[in-house]
């Protein structure tokens, strides 16, 4: 069944309430942010560590970044088999972290690469 536009806008809703929490950045813990951040920082680099990346990966440029993240949106954040009004589910919240923990460790190495490039 094809989504409506109002059902897309009801799926876009659910989603990125979901997306937005994945780091507790709508609410974020009691306490220090700056501590929590770092937390979870610590945890992602210790998963991924940059030689979990190509150096195809690192080193591509910005509009590569771009359609990267175009293309995890449409296949991974609203793909055609996510229903319209639902709540995302447990699969969905499991391939939603993995990939989220991908992107934020890979954002942060190719961040790291630029800055280093600038300064150097």
């Amino acid at each position: 069944m094809a989504a409506t536009t109002s059902g897309l806008v009801a799926i876009q809703t659910a989603c990125n309430a979901y997306w937005d929490s994945i780091l507790d950045i709508v609410e974020p813990p009691a306490g220090d942010l700056g501590a929590s951040v770092d937390r979870w920082a610590n945890i992602i680099e210790q998963r991924l560590p940059m030689s979990s990346f190509t150096a195809v990966e690192l080193d591509a440029g910005v509009d590569v970044w771009a359609r990267e993240s175009v293309e995890i949106a449409q296949r991974v954040l609203y793909p055609p088999t996510l229903a319209e009004h639902a709540v995302p589910g447990a699969d969905y919240k499991r391939t939603a972290d993995a990939v989220a923990e991908r992107r934020i460790a890979l954002a942060g190495y190719r961040l790291a690469a630029v800055l280093n490039k600038i300064i150097k």
